[in-house]
């Protein structure tokens, strides 16, 4: 009978994903082809098929690898979950503008030319100075020879607002836009006073409608007329997610921004967010999907993982300190093996604590319950989906109170705290490979260690 040594070398040779670090992104949509964003031919090294990203994004999966398990990794660890819940958004979106009986004859596709004619425009803008500078730009500019008010401050005029003097009439409006808020936009006063002092009191679509506009005329575009059918959609979408200071504002550059803004002048067709779609799924899929693997590997909080690595270095130096002993001592050479037991059970312990795992949790297929887990199951959480598509309150984990109340736990509460069982078996199965690969090393190292001990010292006779 052939025994397959398949299995085996899975045990012996698997590696974790390595975790991604945040690509340095450059100022251009343009640049979004190149290899760190790519949302094709991706490697999935170390991550089995069930937990793929389409699986986990179809509710394919089991805790604690399940779609709302990745929002709260992005959320509470990572704090970028408006790049999953865009994306969720836009498949949503995309499937019901495609829908069979849709009229859509009148919004055409939004293409590489009309894309390359919008960062033209951009750049003629920047060149002209009537795209407004960030809140982050101005800051650092601030009391400099480049500041927006810097200008006028050289002829003089210091005692009139930013930029009056420098761009004159006609230029006012758009520069100046660059120190007001969303509704603070020179020209519409009534949106600004509404926004600032009546606008909490109006309906969320009224007011995302107000930021949408706002955003536009900060950005000297005109207000589209989006699709009767998606307007209000499309208009909470651009206050929640494009705008500068949306709920849910994604990592956009100026460029981006810009462009996508163009967009949606022309067309409501899903192409239109094509380009920015492209980064958000490219982040998604290379950077936060392996290294949200990473994490639900690691199946103790951090207090316990150093527990472990604390106890797996005490029993390594119990087995010195025995080895040291029977060395001195009159004893026969065999007692050395017995410092061969801590030497094993202190690598094995160490190096999956390395990893991020409790050997003692593994061996019950268990896993420690997240922070916001432990609260949710008393009910205090969960009650607006943070996934679904017409959900747009802002991402903000400080405002929830159980932060304050887990950073106040004592610290043995932490290290024993709940466990529940690993329903996942892909992720209990990438656990037990790791676990085997710590006990072979362990074994190893172990082994040649107690084999120069006894052997190659000589005894002692001290005592």
């Amino acid at each position: 009978m052939i025994i397959s040594l398949q299995p085996l070398s899975e045990y012996l040779f698997y590696r974790r994903p390595d975790f991604v670090q945040t690509p340095s992104r450059g100022s251009s949509i343009m640049e979004s082809d190149s290899s760190t964003l790519r949302t094709s031919g991706t490697s999935t090294r170390g991550i089995p098929e069930r937990l793929s990203f389409e699986k986990i994004l179809n509710h394919e999966t089991c805790p604690p690898c399940t779609t709302l398990d990745f929002y709260y990794y992005l959320n509470h660890k990572v704090h970028c979950a408006e790049t999953l819940q865009f994306f969720l958004w836009l498949r949503d979106y995309t499937h019901r503008y495609n829908r069979p009986g849709q009229d859509n004859s009148t919004q055409p596709l939004w293409t590489h030319a009309l894309q390359e004619e919008a960062v033209h425009k951009f750049q003629r803008e920047i060149s002209s100075k009537k795209i407004p500078m960030s809140a982050s730009v101005r800051a650092v500019l601030k009391g400099t020879d480049f500041a927006d008010d810097a200008k006028g401050r050289s002829r003089g005029d210091s005692n009139l607002p930013p930029h009056t003097a420098a761009t004159g009439q006609s230029g006012s409006t758009l520069v100046g836009a660059a120190t007001a808020t969303p509704w603070d936009i020179p020209g519409e006063k009534d949106a600004s006073e509404s926004g600032r002092e009546s606008d909490v009191s109006k309906p969320q679509e009224e007011r995302d409608a107000a930021i949408a506009r706002a955003v536009y005329i900060k950005h000297g575009l005109h207000y589209p007329f989006f699709h009767p059918s998606f307007r209000r959609e499309l208009e909470t979408i651009v206050a929640t997610y494009i705008g500068e200071d949306g709920r849910r504002q994604l990592n956009l550059s100026a460029q981006e921004r810009f462009t996508v803004l163009c967009a949606l002048q022309k067309t409501a067709d899903p192409s239109a967010f094509f380009f920015i779609s492209k980064n958000v799924e490219g982040s998604l899929r290379q950077q936060h999907h392996p290294n949200f693997i990473i994490d639900a590997i690691c199946n103790g909080n951090r207090p316990r993982v150093i527990f472990a690595r604390a106890l797996g270095a005490a029993l390594i130096t119990i087995g010195i300190v025995l080895a040291i002993i029977f060395s001195l001592s009159s004893l026969p050479r065999r007692y050395r093996a017995i410092s061969a037991v801590f030497w094993i059970l202190g690598l094995a312990t160490s190096i999956a604590a390395w990893k991020g795992m409790c050997v003692v949790l593994h061996g019950l297929h268990h896993r420690h319950v997240r922070p916001w887990e432990m609260f949710m199951a008393n009910g205090d959480l969960g009650q607006n989906d943070p996934l679904k598509v017409s959900n747009t309150d802002r991402n903000d984990v400080t405002t929830e109170y159980w932060v304050e109340r887990y950073r106040k736990r004592n610290i043995v509460r932490k290290v024993f705290d709940r466990e529940v069982w690993v329903q996942e078996p892909a992720l209990r199965q990438i656990q037990d490979w790791i676990f085997v690969q710590a006990l072979v090393v362990s074994l190893l190292v172990g082994i040649v260690a107690t084999c120069i001990w006894v052997f190659a010292i000589p005894i002692g006779r001290r005592f």
